[in-house]
């Protein structure tokens, strides 16, 4: 009885309002900066968006594992990186820019000990990494590369456009998925965790995919990569050389009969259970969701409209009770409860409006 009743205790213990971070799409007339919104796990109830901290274009954040310190791009022709520290009344409180090394950076994550931050930038096709100091502020880029190539797609994959980038969760390698090019890139990490970026182990996709974001199974064996061109899941097997991933499935998100005109894949995400893999499309408009099979493969669950117009970003929170979706262009944060059983969208939570929303991400 003693495992269950500790159980109860955690659960009696968790805090039922929880803080997220939203990152926006700025204008003289819209939102201004970063947003921190606070989710109520019981009802789903949202509170009214606060500006948190002022910038330009912060259209992707990503909060440091302790939850002390959040990162942002700064989505520009010459792209930046901030670092902030997430203060006791939950403001941000800004502690230095970096420089991004290229243009329109779009993607920014940290590692699993806070020691390193990897951002992806658009335009220029480069990915960076930067040390993390101290106090939470970034050093100055100190790996960077740059990749080369093109893709069928003459308007979208003309060059690199590198999109997302992060540690796989065994510290084995760091991996970053190229629109432009078709690739997945594997970064082997050294015997004592160095970081080079540099010499990737390459994985193609289906020409015309234009993998976007990724996210991997809990303990590493899985990447699941939402294909932003052709509306598809990519799964793989990455149990072999570090950063080398082998394909075994590919699911498309739009259902039969749907054309792919004016629909793109946007976020992916797993469920902290590790059972139920969710997936967004802008144009099309839904939320997709599968549930993790056997061998890593994935089988539809449901495929389920949103109230809300170009869901570019969402997040779970960490009870894996809700979803929190972003409509860019309907100007809204929409919550949506999760079946806990079958992993599936139930009844909606609240909707509170909020400026040109597409960034999320949960102080855990």
């Amino acid at each position: 009885m003693f495992f269950p009743v500790l159980l109860a205790i955690h659960s009696a213990l968790a805090p039922v309002n929880i803080d997220f971070y939203v990152g926006t799409y700025t204008s003289p007339t819209g939102s201004q900066g970063i947003y921190r919104v606070t989710l109520n796990t019981e009802s789903g109830q949202l509170s009214e968006p606060s500006l948190a901290a002022t910038a330009v274009n912060p259209s992707y954040v990503a909060i440091s594992p302790q939850g002390h310190y959040l990162y942002a791009v700064n989505e520009s022709g010459h792209g930046e990186v901030g670092a902030y520290k997430i203060g006791r009344e939950h403001q941000l409180v800004p502690i230095g820019n970096q420089s991004a090394g290229g243009s329109a950076p779009c993607h920014v994550s940290v590692t699993s000990d806070g020691k390193t931050v990897f951002a992806a930038n658009y335009s220029s096709g480069n990915v960076i990494a930067f040390p993390v100091l101290g106090d939470g502020s970034l050093g100055s880029g100190s790996e960077t590369f740059l990749n080369t190539g093109s893709g069928p797609n003459r308007d979208r994959q003309e060059g690199p456009h590198m999109h997302s980038i992060q540690v796989d969760p065994k510290g084995r390698y760091v991996l970053a998925a190229d629109l432009g090019t078709d690739e997945l890139l594997g970064f082997p990490i050294g015997p004592s965790g160095q970081i080079h970026l540099a010499d990737p182990v390459r994985t193609k996709t289906k020409p015309g995919a234009g993998p976007r974001h990724f996210d991997f199974s809990e303990n590493g064996k899985f990447v699941y990569v939402a294909n932003e061109l052709n509306d598809t899941v990519g799964v793989y097997s990455a149990e072999a050389v570090a950063g080398k991933l082998a394909p075994i499935q590919e699911v498309p998100l739009l259902p039969d009969g749907v054309s792919l005109e004016g629909t793109t894949a946007a976020e992916i995400f797993l469920h902290p259970n590790g059972k139920w893999l969710y997936v967004s499309t802008r144009g099309y408009d839904s939320l997709v969701c599968f549930s993790i099979q056997k061998g890593g493969r994935l089988k539809l669950v449901q495929s389920y409209k949103l109230p809300v117009h170009f869901p570019r970003g969402f997040a779970i929170d960490p009870t894996g009770k809700w979803i929190v979706v972003g409509g860019q262009m309907s100007n809204d944060l929409l919550a949506l409860k999760i079946d806990p059983k079958s992993g599936g969208i139930g009844e909606a939570g609240s909707r509170v409006a909020l400026s040109s929303p597409v960034g999320i991400a949960f102080v855990r």
